[in-house]
């Protein structure tokens, strides 16, 4: 059966990319499989629980439980009864502002355990939904100001714990705001490594770096598997810590924790002799910062867990 929760959301968009792919001659498999998979049935789906404990607020389905801090609203903990724990935690932080959690709202729908949060700052408000089948769906909404480097939420995960990532998005190269050319829309893999993604010789392809039009992501850990989906167009995923421009200081400047989901990138500067430019300004319209103002609204979809 097909995962009502995922398969609604993402519908129009696994037509799009159906038109897209097929004339690339991309197997339909690899297009969203997601819509074709649930989670893992060795646990029994059950009725979506919200508990709580001290500090902590959790959700859970179907064998996976979800820890936020009562505190501060943030993702603390991922377990699954049927795995190790995952390590992908304090988030979402906004990347180029500032948060403060002002209320949570609990409440049960007849398919999802819901928690709804709010804050004051750049970040608006966050809602979870777990469902029975495990899935996790988060709507957010932030607003920035002014010119940024980046714009998005990021997450905590230890670089170590990485072994692969598998995603539906362009590449093969990680991209700069100003160096987006060549990519093509398909299906990759691949093992981590600790190239940067402004080595220009030949051989290893960076595994780091921001990489655009992600429509899922699935990580392979050596805590465990999870898998994220994109509801909406447009979405950077930036892998891990990395420059584009090394000296006293290398630049650009990341966003915070380790990975993220943007909606704006940085440019790269220039390195000529020893003289280090990242005054992009000049380079382009493509060098000019990101000019931010207007709210922005996601769903992303996570599953912590194996995929049947």
């Amino acid at each position: 059966m097909v995962n009502r929760m995922v398969s609604t959301s993402v519908s129009e968009q696994a037509k799009k990319l159906r038109d897209q792919l097929k004339a690339l001659g991309i197997e339909e498999d690899n297009i969203l499989p997601i819509e074709k998979q649930t989670g893992d049935r060795s646990q029994e789906t059950g009725v979506p629980e919200i508990l709580e404990k001290d500090t902590l607020i959790t959700l859970k389905a179907s064998g996976i439980s979800v820890d936020f801090s009562k505190n501060s609203g943030m993702l603390t903990g991922i377990r699954n009864d049927m795995g190790l724990p995952l390590p992908f935690r304090n988030g979402p932080v906004v990347a180029g502002g500032k948060a403060q959690l002002t209320g949570i709202l609990q409440f049960k729908t007849d398919e999802a355990a819901v928690l709804s949060m709010n804050y004051s700052g750049d970040l608006k408000n966050v809602t979870w939904k777990m469902f029975g089948s495990g899935w996790l769906e988060m709507s957010y909404e932030y607003q920035l100001g002014g010119e940024q480097l980046f714009a998005g939420i990021s997450f905590d995960f230890p670089e170590s714990d990485i072994i692969s990532a598998k995603w539906l998005g362009k590449g093969p190269l990680p991209v700069w705001k100003n160096r987006m050319q060549g990519t093509v829309l398909d299906v990759y893999e691949r093992l981590y490594n600790n190239k940067l993604p402004a080595d220009n010789q030949w051989g290893q392809v960076p595994f780091k770096g921001y990489y655009p039009e992600v429509s899922w992501m699935e990580f392979n850990t050596v805590d465990g598997k999870f898998t994220v989906v994109a509801a909406e167009d447009d979405l950077f995923v930036r892998l891990f810590d990395f420059y584009g421009i090394s000296g006293p200081k290398n630049y650009p400047l990341l966003p915070p924790g380790n990975i993220s989901f943007l909606d704006a990138i940085p440019p790269i500067g220039t390195k000529l002799a020893m003289g280090i430019s990242n005054d992009t300004w000049n380079l382009g319209p493509s060098g000019e910062l990101n000019k931010m103002g207007k709210p922005v609204k996601r769903t992303l979809y996570f599953y912590f867990g194996l995929l049947n």
